[in-house]
């Protein structure tokens, strides 16, 4: 009698339609006709629920640092630094949504690692130049500034000397190595890139992105800098990565002007072309492969390039575009050319 009472009951649910203006929130239907779907599922995404795989110990102003504040599209991203939180404004751009493994995209993609590859067993690098203490940071990221080795007219300091800071840092030839900076677009990520490549370290990988782009995605940031004992940086040159004027006035290499194009029309080296930084960027990183393979459509890859200028920090950027690329590609600093010898006079061509 039961059994069949339910049934009957079952029966009678299937076949009453519910009326006509009864309504479902994300919370779940109930009596509250004047909800409607669209209206819950905005007050949902317009809440503080935390995304998967974003750890947070708090809420509010109550949390710890090394963490961020629950992701909303067109709102800010607070982040701690000298011991409060700091409002950072963003606009929403779609493609923070899409997937950042673009190492595909280019013949040598193992110089590039996406932001969400990034573990625990590399080691991160902040070479940010303008970072104030306390600011935030990636979170496991040592601070080393890149500009600690150069000197201020922008030349490079003695291999011995970065050596020795690199030692200093913590810093070993033989870890993998990961490099970011405050915007990738200023040349300081893909400058340290050349400059630990140039000593020989058996692995480093620019981040595709910068610290911006790091928040957008909601990953831990910490304050606290991280330090590490000291050891001996054992560094093994590769030479080929850095011109000398030898090189260029063999003529075996194509040159590549990355100075600015009032500078280019003014003076350069003999056969010469101009590319830009800007040229080689897109979103904020490094262009992809497709719109690379125009830029450099003037330039043989059978021939080794060397690009130059007075600044080192756009120098790499169109260096580092180059080598994602597959080109054999070098560095030469504008200032160390010698005008004084017959050889070296400016060329317009």
């Amino acid at each position: 009698m039961r059994a069949a009472l339910i049934a009957l009951l079952i029966a009678l649910f299937l076949i009453i339609p519910p009326a006509a203006d009864a309504s479902c929130s994300v919370a779940g239907c109930g009596g509250s006709g004047g909800d409607s779907w669209e209206t819950g599922a905005r007050d949902f995404m317009d809440s503080d629920v935390p995304l998967i795989g974003v750890s947070q110990t708090g809420t509010g102003d109550s949390q710890e640092l090394g963490t961020t504040s629950s992701f909303r599209a067109g709102a800010s991203v607070v982040s701690p630094a000298n011991g409060t939180y700091q409002q950072i404004d963003r606009e929403p751009t779609t493609d923070l949504i899409l997937p950042d493994f673009r190492s595909g995209l280019f013949i040598k993609g193992d110089l590039l690692e996406p932001i969400s590859a990034v573990s625990g067993s590399d080691l991160l690098l902040d070479v940010s130049n303008q970072r104030m203490e306390g600011q935030g940071r990636a979170k496991g990221a040592i601070s080393l500034p890149v500009g600690e080795f150069l000197y201020e007219n922008g030349t490079l300091k003695p291999v011995p000397e970065i050596a020795q800071i690199l030692g200093a840092a913590g810093v070993s030839r033989d870890e993998p190595a990961v490099v970011y900076s405050d915007s990738f677009s200023s040349g300081e990520a893909t400058l340290m890139v050349w400059i630990l490549c140039y000593l020989g370290q058996d692995r480093v990988r620019a981040m595709d992105g910068d610290l911006k782009r790091w928040m957008y995605q909601s990953l831990p940031l910490e304050s606290v800098a991280r330090t590490r004992n000291s050891t001996t940086y054992d560094y093994r040159l590769l030479p080929e990565l850095r011109a000398d004027s030898g090189c260029i006035e063999s003529g075996e290499p194509q040159l590549v002007d990355a100075r600015t194009f009032q500078e280019y029309g003014k003076s350069r080296l003999p056969s010469a072309i101009f590319i830009a930084p800007e040229q080689v960027l897109e979103d904020g990183r490094v262009a992809a492969g497709e719109k690379l393979n125009d830029t450099f459509a003037r330039l043989d890859k059978n021939r080794p390039v060397v690009v130059y200028s007075q600044d080192l920090f756009k120098a790499s950027l169109v260096w580092y575009a180059l080598q994602l690329m597959g080109f054999d590609s070098r560095i030469f600093n504008w200032q160390e050319w010698d005008v004084e010898e017959p050889s070296g006079a400016f060329v317009i061509r």
